[in-house]
């Protein structure tokens, strides 16, 4: 093997410290790429699953009992159904006795695993296990009876299920009650129960592309006549009453450009790293040449050293990769993610890595080829110098401009020698100052994104006015509900009666809640038109509905379901940049459903001084047909968790990782230069100079560092966040100030002279605790 090539592989043994110092650099670049691109990845994972999304079907028909091989055989000779899915439904009461509620209306809905045309999410626990009487329920209605037993009845006496898990996004028929709870359960366990071995009432299908759903619905209801069909739905895209997806698209968006920024960083990191490598050997590299090596070879020397070292430093820094994605996601899940009841879980370390080996291999090699790229420019540079100079060269006399002299000749001595220090190597202060700008940059778009979804979430609690939002599991007379009210009037401020439901619009199914004029629990600004005055065909939308429903005030909608199609008049345009609701007057909703005079919720809204826990036991008690309840304040919560805490815990993780990214940058780049000038404050300490001296220079000279990053940063940030709201946001109700606010210009400060001064410490230190003898002797 030639010379060159054994010095290529001893320079790795020769020096194991550094060696094992330049594959951390390497390892550290390659895990921030690795890194966020799997979180980006996987985040959505979370986002393809929204309600809008929990059903896939076209259109659904329920029958009375037929025989399922039967259906089945009839649905795949319809050329026109590219997918279906059988299911028994069955509405009964279940009861639990030591939970609460005591007994409520449920649909059981017999299914088979896997799970096909409806994505079904769980919140708690886990599923059903195939041949078990185990269902997995609603979340509102199972939170409090999870791994409990409840009694079901049937025509054959009650049976008892176990609530394996709650979930949320289950498809049940348009025909049910908004208000009934349902739950999954196993299919040939629901028809052993109902001893109906074989048979199924109802199917959802998916059609073909090109395919008319209606004529195909119209066709498989005509082959299924002699079954009695006795429904059907065309099923509409749902849209989640809690508009959640503008916001996390947005997190994405700005994760992405994080990714990015760390990118920038990482091959800084690289750069940095193999610099030093080749700049510490020039009495080595000057030997090889004194011995005939040309400038190719040595050239080549280090292409392999750096081959070897990307070997290393990427196949870790790849692995290393799948610890930062989990920490990541984790910081976004850190709170109770749930998305219309969607809890996103984080996956484990195993499940990433094994899910993403492409991925990995793919930044493997990636780190092999940036060392071996970025270690050209070095070795370029280093194989032109010559040999005598190569020879003579040493750490503290860098070989260009070694006799360069300040051109500040007054001052305090340590800062003369900072500003000289800085001068020398401005190439490497550019590096570092424009790594922290970008970063920095990045922690204001996130901590101001984070102060922006705080102000939607004071925009809903002053529009919401009440306490307490009560679901009934059927629909009740008006005039019972209050009369049953009155032994809590001493308690209660005020209270109105309202009808929810869904209905279809235009294509989508929405949820329409119904309530009297002059209701008294909304308080909601006006983007345009009026509220609601009088009990007419009107219909009050977000802005956010109003886009996508391409109207505006003044226009007509209609409002459908399986019985009957109302059209509306859009009255006003509300602020409501988180509620996907239509508000329309009370009989409006009754009508559509047919239950004049009924309804299905109570709005409260609690005396000053009252105990609200105590109210609510009251509440249950009192109100017939309870079936569960929603505090503002938990609704507000929830939707704090999933726009505000979300926002904070992900800028709180990404800061703290960014913040430990830039000292290893500082550590890299800028400890170079004071490694290179150890000989130069030798010589300044053997020449009477104190430590605190030697160190308020090197302290110095990166608060210089520090402090012109933070003015540069206050000048960038501001065109980061306009380019922020011009190209990332999508949502017309979301956008983020272009203008920082004072708190995310302290915290940016903040940020960097917590990396740059500990860093000069430590850095400083290390130089002045050197003793004049050894440092000369090495010299």
């Amino acid at each position: 093997m030639q010379p060159f090539l054994r010095y290529a592989l001893r320079g790795l043994t020769k020096r194991p410290c550094r060696s094992l110092f330049i594959i951390f650099m390497i390892s550290v670049g390659i895990m921030l790429m690795a890194g966020t691109t799997l979180a980006i990845k996987n985040i959505p994972v979370m986002l393809e699953t929204p309600v809008e999304q929990a059903c896939m079907a076209d259109f659904s028909l329920t029958m009375k009992m037929a025989p399922q091989d039967t259906v089945e055989d009839i649905c795949k000779n319809h050329i026109s159904i590219k997918e279906f899915d059988v299911r028994l439904v069955f509405r009964t009461i279940a009861y639990a006795e030591k939970s609460w509620p005591k007994s409520t209306d449920i649909l059981l809905i017999g299914v088979e695993t896997p799970v096909k045309l409806n994505k079904v999410v769980i919140v708690a626990g886990r599923f059903f296990e195939e041949g078990k009487n185990e269902i997995v329920a609603e979340h509102d209605y199972g939170v409090n009876l999870l791994n409990r037993e409840v009694l079901v009845e049937t025509p054959y006496g009650n049976v008892t299920f176990k609530i394996a898990g709650t979930c949320r996004a289950v498809w049940m028929p348009r025909w049910a009650v908004s208000s009934t709870a349902y739950a999954l359960v196993p299919l040939k366990v629901l028809q052993d129960t109902l001893k109906i071995k074989g048979y199924v009432n109802n199917v959802l299908v998916k059609v073909r592309e090109g395919s008319d759903p209606n004529g195909v619905m119209e066709s498989l209801a005509v082959d299924l006549t002699i079954y009695g069909v006795s429904s059907r739905s065309l099923e509409g895209k749902v849209i989640p009453f809690v508009e959640t997806q503008a916001y996390y698209n947005f997190l994405v968006n700005l994760l992405s450009m994080i990714g990015l920024s760390l990118l920038i960083v990482g091959l800084a990191l690289l750069y940095g790293s193999l610099t030093l490598m080749v700049t510490q050997e020039y009495r080595d590299i000057g030997t090889l040449k004194a011995l005939g090596a040309s400038s190719s070879k040595i050239v080549l020397t280090y292409s392999l050293r750096g081959l070897l070292l990307g070997i290393i430093g990427g196949s870790i820094g790849s692995l290393m990769g799948v610890i930062a994605a989990n920490l990541i996601l984790s910081g976004l899940a850190s709170t109770n993610l749930t998305v219309q009841g969607i809890v996103y879980t984080t996956q484990s370390i195993f499940e990433i890595a094994q899910n993403n080996v492409d991925v990995l291999s793919f930044y493997a090699l990636v780190g092999v080829f940036l060392s071996t790229l970025l270690v050209l420019p070095p070795a370029f540079s280093a194989s032109r110098v010559p040999v005598a100079r190569a020879v003579r060269a040493f750490p503290g006399m860098p070989l260009a401009g070694g006799g360069e002299r300040s051109k500040l000749g007054f001052g305090p001595l340590f800062i003369r020698y900072a500003f000289r220090s800085l001068r020398r190597r401005k190439l490497r202060e550019a590096v570092v100052i424009s790594a922290i700008v970008i970063i920095v940059a990045m922690n204001s778009a996130l901590i101001t994104a984070s102060e922006s979804q705080q102000k939607v979430i004071d925009e809903v609690d002053k529009s919401l006015t009440f306490d307490f939002f009560v679901c009934l599991s059927e629909r009740v007379n008006s005039r019972l509900l209050q009369y049953e009210l009155k032994v809590l009037k001493d308690k209660i401020a005020f209270q109105d009666f309202a009808y929810y439901t869904y209905a279809k619009v235009s294509g989508y199914t929405l949820l329409v809640i119904g309530i009297p004029k002059n209701i008294s629990c909304f308080n909601y600004k006006m983007i345009d038109g009026r509220w609601l005055q009088e009990e007419r065909e009107e219909v009050i939308l977000t802005e956010n509905l109003a886009k996508k429903l391409n109207v505006w005030v003044g226009d007509v909608i209609s409002l459908s379901n399986e019985r009957i199609s109302l059209d509306v008049k859009v009255v006003g345009v509300r602020k409501d940049p988180v509620l996907n609701i239509l508000i329309v007057p009370i009989s409006i909703v009754q009508n559509l459903d047919g239950y004049q005079g009924k309804v299905n919720a109570v709005v409260l809204k609690a005396k000053d001084g009252v105990n609200i826990g105590q109210l609510v036991r009251e509440i249950k008690n009192v109100v017939p047909k309870y079936l569960w309840h929603i505090k503002k304040s938990g609704a507000v919560k929830i939707l704090s968790d999933i726009l505000t805490n979300t926002f904070k815990s992900t800028a709180a993780a990404m800061i703290t990782f960014n913040w430990i990214t830039i000292v290893i940058l500082i550590f890299s780049v800028l400890g170079q230069n004071i490694n290179e000038e150890r000989m130069g404050f030798t010589m300044l300490r053997a020449l009477g100079m104190r430590k605190r001296i030697c160190l308020s220079i090197i302290v110095f000279k990166l608060f210089v560092i520090g402090l012109f990053a933070a003015l540069l940063s206050m000048f960038i940030t501001p065109l980061l966040l306009q380019t922020f709201s011009r190209f990332l946001i999508k949502s017309p109700t979301f956008s983020i100030p272009s203008t920082p606010s004072l708190t995310v210009h302290a915290t940016s400060i903040f940020f960097i002279m917590a990396a740059t001064l500990p860093c000069g410490l430590i850095l400083g230190t290390y130089i002045v605790q050197m003793k004049v003898s050894e440092a000369l002797r090495y010299e």
